[in-house]
């Protein structure tokens, strides 16, 4: 039987009276991509920031490979495995693709600043460290043409791309996607389903929040459904699809119940 790679436990998340998630459980296993999926303003991007450290929990726990997060940093956590994007871009608009990616890759640099400047060799030893991983990534994602053009300059679904490859940097065994598809046109999706699938496929763990079905349920091992905070089915894509509460909640009349 697989191990946990993400265990949650009665995940519980309050703002001034208002509960954005409500006693959320949910078991993550190796290998696979878990979906969380549901309407806007469910919890599923302040259970992303729960598990990441950027929202600490009002009750709960979460263990990343049966290591408890509670008391750990953003950081800490992310020196766990743990990589993830974001649902409006975080990267630096005046500087290049490469830059952005090597910035993602801070983790990897071991030296002070204060050791760095009486360390010349040794700076310069990290920093191409960082840029050979950069570019590396920049291949991998088929984006190695982008590397000295600003990030500002490049279209959206190139944009969103770079910011997957940052998150790929540091070598992530479980990386957190807060709906990569978002905003693009069907081609680029597929081609970013490609790439999802192709990192899948070389060992890394997908926990993943979509709006775009098509992607969810043609690349999910499981799906978890959140409504108003609360979880409300969790199994297969076909399991979902045929779940009546999920359809009337969230999936609508187009996702109608199919044999199983």
């Amino acid at each position: 039987m697989s191990e946990s790679i993400l265990k949650i436990e009665g995940l519980t998340k309050r703002f001034a009276g208002l509960t954005a998630v409500n006693n959320l459980s949910l078991d993550m296993k190796e290998r696979s991509i878990h979906s969380l999926i549901g309407p806007n303003g469910s919890g599923k991007t302040t259970t992303i920031n729960m598990i990441t450290g950027v929202f600490k929990q009002t009750e709960g726990e979460i263990h990343i490979q049966d290591v408890s997060t509670e008391s750990k940093k953003t950081f800490q956590i992310a020196r766990l495995g743990v990589g993830r994007t974001f649902q409006n871009l975080k990267l630096y608009d005046s500087m290049s693709a490469l830059e952005n990616l090597m910035i993602g890759g801070h983790e990897l640099a071991t030296m002070s600043l204060w050791r760095g400047i009486f360390d010349l060799k040794g700076s310069r030893r990290e920093e191409k460290l960082l840029k050979d991983r950069a570019e590396y990534i920049l291949n991998y994602i088929g984006l190695s043409e982008t590397a000295q053009e600003k990030v500002k300059n490049l279209p959206y679904g190139k944009r969103k791309m770079i910011e997957f490859g940052r998150a790929l940097m540091c070598f992530p065994k479980l990386l957190i996607l807060d709906e990569p598809a978002a905003g693009l046109n069907p081609s680029e999706r597929k081609q970013f389903v490609d790439i999802i699938l192709k990192t899948f496929h070389e060992g890394i763990d997908i926990f993943l929040v979509e709006h775009n079905m098509d992607v969810v349920m043609n690349i999910s091992t499981t799906i978890t459904v959140l409504n108003f905070g609360v979880k409300i089915a969790e199994g297969t894509p076909k399991e979902i699809q045929n779940n009546e509460q999920v359809i009337k909640a969230y999936l609508g009349d187009r996702f109608k119940p199919i044999d199983v």
